[in-house]
């Protein structure tokens, strides 16, 4: 069985969704190095990984807020503007977590549906998934177009109706508290995996199932 935890199994699932940042791609020090540099422009003290992953969160300006960023020296839209010009330059610098690849390419031979739901931009992740030669193992790449990072519950809903497939016959899999809270709006199971954006203690406060790694 590619992965499986407890009473959960993802072969017995039809539609796998994905996460991209932190589940699949591993971007936490790349994000931590961009958002350092933009904290020290302000004088402000730059997180360690794990305090990064303990404030990391969603929606990003209150994770921002949390970072120090004063919005009154410069609007929270214009450092994310920045943020997101500075990681799209840097993406390439990422790879992708250990099994990652091999999981998608076992998933992928039994024939499962796999799609990727993502807070970024779907232009970026369509473009850097490509490069990584990942393109042929999803039939649904849904992120969104304001590089703001709003939620992503209304597109994980257009996905659900655009795959035609039952939520219960769909496991979601990601890294953060958001999408444990995407997953249960669109009523399907959420599995989470703590090697990402957010540290193992906060994804088991609000769900059950989580796994450290891959």
């Amino acid at each position: 069985m590619p992965l499986s935890h407890h009473n959960i199994d993802v072969t017995d699932y039809d539609h796998i969704i994905w996460d991209w940042n932190g589940t699949i791609l591993d971007d936490v020090t790349l994000c931590i190095e961009i958002v350092g540099g933009m904290l020290t422009a302000q004088n402000l003290p730059v997180p360690t990984r794990e305090e990064y992953r303990s404030i990391f969160g969603f929606p990003i300006k209150d994770y921002y807020r949390a970072l120090g960023f004063d919005f009154t020296r410069r609007s929270f839209e214009d450092l994310a503007d920045d943020y997101i010009a500075i990681y799209d330059q840097r993406a390439h610098e990422a790879s992708l977590h250990d099994s990652a690849m091999s999981l998608l390419g076992a998933l992928h031979d039994l024939g499962k549906e796999q799609s990727i739901l993502s807070a970024a931009q779907q232009s970026h992740v369509i473009e850097v998934t490509a490069k990584l030669g990942l393109s042929n193992y999803f039939q649904h790449i849904a992120g969104i177009t304001d590089h703001h990072a709003a939620s992503k519950r209304q597109r994980g809903l257009e996905l659900i109706e655009e795959t035609g497939i039952e939520p219960a016959r769909t496991l979601m899999i990601g890294d953060t508290d958001h999408d444990h809270e995407v997953g249960t709006a669109m009523g399907v199971d959420v599995l989470l995996v703590a090697h990402g954006h957010q540290n193992y203690d906060r994804l088991s406060a609000v769900h059950h199932l989580v796994i450290e790694a891959l």
